[in-house]
């Protein structure tokens, strides 16, 4: 499913390891702190690389300083709970059947976002991740503190706050009207991967003394829950034996919190079971993924689906771990690569239909992945970042979060 990673889609490409200043970081994340630093050295330094993206940064910051907090408990209505703190949202693809009279049961139309998704809290969730996102690197890059405050606020709003938190779990994520007894799916899981970058700007706002310790608690002890229910509820039990890309955006996730709350040996399994479990399952000899090839949006499902295993590859290689060279008997990563590399500007002959399909978006997309594996097989690096400075596009959170000076 399309999902928060881009508004989040970018970011999920973008933001790798991170090394806290001189000394190792104490667990993996997603944001690099050598790179962030080295930028910040090029921005006072006046470099044109970053200046223009710079400007929209803090002009994006500025904006959120006069937002009110998204809060989960704003929507229209609660979920069968009757608890509006329980997160809610709509099946993207599924609408109402226009041969009963009251619409019901909702109808899958792949490919075909209902516009219904925006009410509920999909939309609020994606507002939080982005200003907590954006907010946290104008801070990183200007130290003005009035952005870490609101980033602050936005995060105890969110999390921690009696009147405005989410309760850990996401039972009611992605229900279809009439299909699932207004419980939720297993697929609403996904909605919630922006939180991986929430935890990447904690612990960046922590590490520059903006986190107090009973917030830093708090926030642990949210996170140690909903990784109990991600590994414990049947829709996490579910979502993690998907064969598809919800399976991986489910190991990102949850290797994440892992690392978050100090499971380390746990999240390093995940990792080291990858080739079986995820890479040779879901990858062909020839680098198709037959499952996002069969989707309406075939192109858009290959791309995301690789994104989320380099995400795999950022985290793996913090610990010692190749999850990009892995030796797999069947597909490999490369070979996915490879496999798309022909169509990125030239999507004629796409071997598979794409009915909806912004090719100059995922274009942009896909280079930014080739950007990030060139860092992992040097033997095609010059290769992969001769296509990421054609396809590139202008992402200046692309560029103020991954391009090495």
């Amino acid at each position: 499913m399309k999902h928060t990673k881009m508004t989040l889609q970018t970011l999920g490409c973008l933001l790798l390891l991170w090394i806290s200043g001189p000394s190792v970081q104490a667990q993996p994340r997603m944001w690099d702190e050598k790179i962030l630093s080295d930028i910040r050295k090029e921005i006072e330094k006046g470099n044109p690389t970053y200046s223009e993206s710079y400007t929209k940064l803090l002009a994006d910051a500025d904006k959120w300083l006069q937002k009110s907090d998204p809060t989960i408990v704003g929507k229209p209505m609660a979920p069968a709970s009757g608890d509006k703190h329980d997160y809610m949202s709509l099946g993207r693809y599924w609408w109402p059947n226009p041969d009963t009279p009251n619409g019901l049961p909702y109808v899958r139309r792949d490919g075909k976002t209902n516009p219904e998704i925006e009410k509920y809290d999909r939309k609020t969730l994606a507002e939080m991740v982005d200003g907590v996102t954006r907010l946290t690197l104008a801070y990183h890059y200007s130290q003005k503190e009035a952005y870490a405050t609101k980033a602050i606020s936005l995060i105890r709003t969110w999390f921690i706050n009696p009147e405005t938190r989410m309760n850990p779990n996401m039972d009611y994520g992605q229900t279809v009207p009439g299909v699932t007894s207004e419980k939720g799916r297993a697929e609403g899981i996904i909605d919630g991967y922006g939180f991986v970058y929430v935890v990447d700007a904690l612990e960046i706002l922590r590490q520059n003394g903006q986190v107090p310790d009973d917030m830093w608690n708090q926030v642990h002890k949210w996170f140690e829950a909903y990784v109990q229910w991600l590994e414990t509820s049947p829709l996490g039990i579910k979502e993690r034996q998907a064969a598809n890309n919800h399976s991986t955006a489910f190991d990102v996730q949850f290797t994440r919190y892992l690392l978050f709350t100090g499971e380390i040996e746990k999240a390093r399994q995940i990792l080291q079971e990858l080739p079986v479990r995820r890479l040779e399952p879901q990858i062909e000899a020839d680098g198709r993924q037959p499952l996002e090839l069969a989707r309406v949006t075939s192109f858009h499902y290959s791309v995301a689906n690789l994104g989320n295993f380099m995400d795999l590859c950022q985290l793996g290689q913090q610990l010692g771990i190749n999850c990009y060279t892995t030796g797999a008997r069947k597909g490999s990563l490369d070979g996915a690569f490879q496999f798309l590399m022909p169509y990125i500007g030239d999507p004629t002959h796409f071997p598979a239909k794409d009915e909806t399909l912004n090719w100059k978006g995922e274009a942009a997309n896909l280079a930014a992945l080739f950007y990030r594996a060139s860092f992992f097989n040097p033997g095609m690096a010059e290769k992969y970042r001769q296509i990421y400075q054609q396809f590139s596009g202008n992402d200046y959170l692309f560029r103020l979060t991954f391009l090495r000076p």
